[in-house]
C-alpha cells in the first residue's frame, strides 16, 4: 500500500486454477490489470498443483523404483528411490517441463500483450521451484543428496533456455 491507501502492485505467485493460460491472462489483467507488474501462466493443466507433476518425471527414470506412499509421512505421497548406489551414476534427467511450458505459454503472453489485453509493462513471469522441494518431496531421503545436485542441474539447463527463448525485458523469474 503506498501513503495514500491505494495499492501500487499485484503479486500472483504461480498456479491459478483456471483452465488455460490464455484464460489466466485474460482474467488476471482484466481484473487486476493496473496493478499488474508480472503475470504467471497460472501453472494449469498437468502443472496446476506446483510440483506435483514432476513426481511422474522422477519415476519415468530406469534408475528408481517408485514406492507407495508411507501413512506415517506428510505428505503420503508415493516416493522414488535409487535401485541401487550404482544406477546414481546413470542419472540424466531429460527435459523437466518447465522451459517447454514458459516458451508455449510466452506466445500467448505475447500475442495477448500486442492485442493490448495485457498491460503494456508487464512482463511474462516463470515461477520455478527450488530444487530441494520436488527432491524433498518425491525422493527418498537417503538419496536426496546424491540426486538432487542432478536435478538442480537440469533445472539451471532450462532456466538458461528460458533466458535465451524471452527477451529479457519482457521476462521475470
Amino acid at each position: 500500500m503506498t501513503t495514500a491507501g491505494q495499492p501500487r502492485g499485484a503479486l500472483l505467485v504461480g498456479s491459478v486454477p483456471l483452465a488455460s493460460a490464455e484464460e489466466v491472462f485474460h482474467t488476471a489483467s482484466a481484473i487486476l490489470g493496473k496493478w499488474l507488474r508480472r503475470i504467471p501462466d497460472g501453472e494449469t493443466g498437468e502443472r496446476l498443483g506446483w510440483i506435483g507433476w514432476q513426481l511422474s518425471i522422477l519415476s519415468s527414470l530406469p534408475q528408481f523404483d517408485t514406492e507407495p506412499p508411507s501413512p506415517n509421512t506428510y505428505p503420503a505421497l508415493p516416493r522414488v528411490r535409487l535401485r541401487s548406489q550404482a544406477a546414481s551414476g546413470e542419472i540424466v534427467f531429460g527435459r523437466l517441463g518447465y522451459a517447454d511450458a514458459a516458451k508455449a505459454s510466452y506466445a500467448d503472453f505475447s500475442r495477448l500483450k500486442q492485442a493490448g489485453v495485457i498491460p503494456a509493462g508487464c512482463r511474462f513471469q516463470v515461477s520455478l521451484p527450488t530444487p530441494l522441494a520436488p527432491i524433498n518431496v518425491f525422493v527418498a531421503s537417503e538419496d536426496r543428496a546424491v540426486v538432487e545436485p542432478l536435478y538442480e542441474a537440469r533445472l539451471l539447463a532450462e532456466l538458461d533456455e528460458i533466458a535465451a527463448a524471452i527477451p529479457h525485458n519482457e521476462l521475470a523469474i
